[in-house]
């Protein structure tokens, strides 16, 4: 391929086309199962037009808001204040030394049990939706974040002011796993 491209007998822009191309002929049929029948070699060059934002749109100037975890299911702050309509980046660390997963879900005012009942309710199938349940009083969330690693979560902040609350939606650990989220 790269004397392919050295050469000009093919462009930057085929070298996906190229490369599928080059991996049916060596592969054969084995190709064809692994990836399916490949009819239109012109799509894989459509991959890069229409790139991922880095930010999603109206999120250029938004505050940055760092969560991350303490020994003893506790996020490191028990409040976050915010302006009602702002827009806020939720960088959330799960630095828990106990090795547990954890997550940061935003939710409603007064509907922590609601929640917590809802993510123990999903059961099994919980585990496959990271103990997201899809209810009204979960505004927002991040997926189970694995200890060490660490999630972006964009946010519109309700227009209503009130106090809205964080959690942790893993089963148990939104009993103690908690904070106030104040909209002003």
């Amino acid at each position: 391929m790269l004397e392919a491209l050295r050469t000009g007998k093919i462009s930057k822009a085929e070298v996906p086309n190229y490369t599928a191309r080059s991996l049916q002929k060596i592969l054969g049929t084995s190709f064809d199962k692994v990836y399916g029948k490949i009819v239109e070699m012109g799509e894989l060059s459509k991959i890069d037009q229409n790139p991922v934002k880095a930010r999603p749109d109206g999120f250029a100037d938004a505050r940055r808001i760092e969560v991350g975890v303490l020994p003893g299911l506790k996020f490191n702050t028990a409040r976050i204040v915010a302006q009602a309509g702002e827009k806020v980046i939720f960088v959330f660390l799960n630095d828990d030394s106990s090795g547990m997963m954890h997550n940061l879900a935003i939710i409603t005012p007064g509907s922590r049990q609601t929640v917590l009942d809802a993510a123990v309710a999903m059961g099994a199938e919980g585990l496959k939706k990271n103990f997201i349940p899809e209810i009204p009083e979960l505004l927002a969330s991040t997926p189970q974040v694995a200890q060490g690693m660490k999630y972006t979560l964009y946010f519109a902040v309700p227009d209503e002011p009130g106090d809205y609350h964080f959690i942790c939606t893993y089963p148990g650990h939104g009993l103690i796993m908690q904070g106030i989220f104040a909209v002003q």
